[in-house]
């Protein structure tokens, strides 16, 4: 709680991702490597890191794929978000307190779950 509001995932200052992890072991190579092979080493070594010896479909492969996850994956989404968004208004309706959080049915038989399942 903080100033008698509830904390949530909302009031985060920044966005937890892993991507600076992912970077420190890339930038410690071309840091020791300019300071020990200097800037010829850097070229080399970035000349290493962008040559690639596969087929083009590995390419086609590597490129495409991300992005047809993402379209099952949102395809799924799109599917299925309207019922568990339906189902979510109905139950928080008949059985959430929204001050409280308690659970309180409206009728016995207007609430989806048991009141021992709260």
């Amino acid at each position: 709680m903080t100033n008698g509001k509830r904390a949530g995932v909302t009031e985060a200052a920044t966005i937890p991702t892993h991507f600076p992890g992912l970077l420190g072991p890339a930038i410690a190579a071309f840091v020791m490597t300019a300071a020990v092979q200097g800037r010829t080493g850097v070229h080399g070594l970035a000349a290493r890191i962008g040559r690639w010896h596969v087929a083009p479909r590995w390419y086609l492969i590597a490129v495409a794929t991300p992005p047809a996850f993402f379209a099952v994956a949102a395809r799924d989404v799109a599917m299925v978000a309207p019922l568990v968004l339906r189902a979510a208004a109905r139950l928080r309706r008949c059985c959430i307190d929204p001050g409280e959080g308690r659970h309180r049915p409206e009728s016995p038989t207007s609430c989806p779950v048991p009141c021992g399942q709260f």
